[in-house]
């Protein structure tokens, strides 16, 4: 398919947002809720513009109700503490606060690893039904549930030498040492016994979670997503999918029927698409990988073809990584062509390109039915995608920080201009956001120099982004002028 050709996303998409972060107030609200750069985007209860913001998607840990003791055959699933300041209550603010933005019917509910500190990190499958079980009753007015967040990524809540028998203990497989930092993985098929609880590695268990889930769950009128790989999982040629193609061999021959929809995180086809004309997909010259890649494998093993959610992307405002393009980004600075964080970084063009990428996902595949940006305001700490900046020296009168370019884009697509011409339209002067101030990392300073033949930004993980102190510093000092 032609990707100028293609006709408006919006005609057949799903645009939601990831809403993440504490919640506070009666009734409880997200502290951006009533931003009104985010207000703007949004297409209220019931949602009439199919180019605004109609979804939400919040994360909830698998024991936030129940932690797992039990199981759910038996009907006795032991609950988890409830009261102020548990998962429990957490869950419950997130949900009321998401609900009142866009409906309960459109709040999309993603399960991560255990919010309680004696629980397993992941849970087993007895766990697993619980846990669900836990959740839905406490949220019956919920129709879509992502079985798990990103089980190939890691846990690093003790990073040091002296947490693997924590780690062993909540299920998990210890890995690193000789250089390399210790982190805590779900499943390994070296571990003995054998991890991803019991089923050979992390790709296996994590595909039966959702044939747990389907046991607790087998509503027809609920949406159950299988998948939620993480932003290197996500994309990939066909031949070598690997985490993707372990999930689905597992989880086609285990349950018989194709999953509800996939979910997919597929950033860098994002980040690409800044130096590619706005273009998401690489050429199939290029030998590149995309999310076309696990779509592909994915119908290798389901002819019907099931509907794919992207259920976490943004425009990673300063990847420091490099792939394997030479394209320009219409700076005028030939030193920054190709390169990801001289094209991203306070680069206003490459911004609004990177922002038309993030609506042209849907023309990788008629199978993309959903997309959710992440996230609005730096609600969680370093990850560089935000719609508005919220530095001190850019929070204005109201505390609504500034909109970047990126938000320029996805407003104007909201009032229905295509893509392009949203694109092209943030770029006007007067659109209020083409100001590299805005556009820079969450205060940010010069990034860490990496060698591009040994990161990929497959590799690139949350772990680069500079401290927040730090880019608050920097920031202040690059609008002040001061040193």
């Amino acid at each position: 398919m032609s990707l100028a050709l293609a006709a408006p996303a919006g005609a057949s998409v799903g645009w939601g947002i990831n809403l993440d972060g504490a919640v506070a107030g009666d009734p409880p609200a997200f502290s951006y809720q009533s931003n009104p750069y985010l207000t703007q985007l949004l297409g209220g209860v019931p949602c009439r513009n199919s180019n605004a913001v109609c979804y939400a998607r919040i994360y909830v840990p698998w024991d936030a109700v129940n932690d797992g003791r039990g199981n759910v055959a038996g009907g006795g699933c032991e609950p988890s503490p409830s009261g102020p300041g548990t998962p429990a209550a957490a869950f419950a603010g997130q949900l009321s606060a998401a609900s009142r933005l866009v409906g309960m019917s459109h709040v999309l509910v993603t399960l991560t690893v255990a919010g309680l500190p004696n629980d397993d990190i992941w849970p087993t499958d007895a766990e697993y039904g619980c846990g669900l079980s836990g959740l839905e009753r406490q949220a019956p007015g919920v129709v879509e549930w992502e079985v798990f967040n990103e089980p190939d990524s890691i846990y690093s809540a003790d990073s040091t030498a002296t947490g693997g028998p924590d780690c062993t203990h909540r299920n998990g497989t210890w890995v690193g040492g000789a250089g390399v930092q210790y982190q805590c993985l779900f499943g390994n098929s070296a571990a003995r016994p054998t991890g991803g609880n019991g089923h050979g590695g992390s790709a296996q268990g994590a595909a039966y979670w959702y044939l747990d889930a389907k046991k607790v769950d087998s509503n027809p009128g609920h949406t159950l997503l299988a998948g939620g790989f993480n932003y290197s999982s996500s994309r990939c040629v066909t031949s070598s999918c690997y985490y993707p193609r372990g999930y689905f061999r597992v989880l086609s021959k285990i349950y018989p029927r194709p999953p509800d929809a996939i979910a997919l995180n597929p950033y860098i086809d994002v980040s690409y698409a800044a130096l590619n004309g706005g273009s998401p997909v690489p050429a199939p010259s290029s030998g590149l990988p995309s999310a076309q890649g696990p779509i592909a494998l994915v119908d290798r093993f389901y002819a019907s073809r099931p509907p794919i959610w992207f259920t976490e992307v943004g425009v990673w405002l300063t990847d420091p990584g490099k792939e394997p393009v030479t394209s320009g980004c219409g700076d005028g600075n030939p030193q920054d062509d190709g390169t990801w964080a001289g094209c991203l970084n306070g680069n206003p063009n490459a911004q609004a390109l990177a922002a038309e990428g993030y609506l042209r996902l849907p023309s990788e595949s008629p199978q993309v039915q959903r997309v959710y940006y992440y996230d609005f305001d730096n609600q969680n700490p370093g990850w560089d995608s935000g719609l508005v900046n919220i530095s001190a020296p850019l929070l204005g009168p109201h505390g609504e920080g500034a909109p970047r370019t990126v938000w320029c884009v996805l407003h104007g697509f909201a009032q229905d201009h295509l893509p392009a011409d949203a694109a092209a339209s943030a770029m006007q002067a007067g659109a209020g956001c083409a100001a590299p101030a805005a556009d820079v990392a969450y205060l940010s300073d010069p990034l860490p120099v990496i060698a591009a033949a040994t990161l990929s930004p497959g590799q690139v993980g949350r772990d680069m982004m500079l401290t927040v102190a730090e880019r608050i510093r920097a920031l202040a000092a690059a609008i002040t002028g001061s040193a």
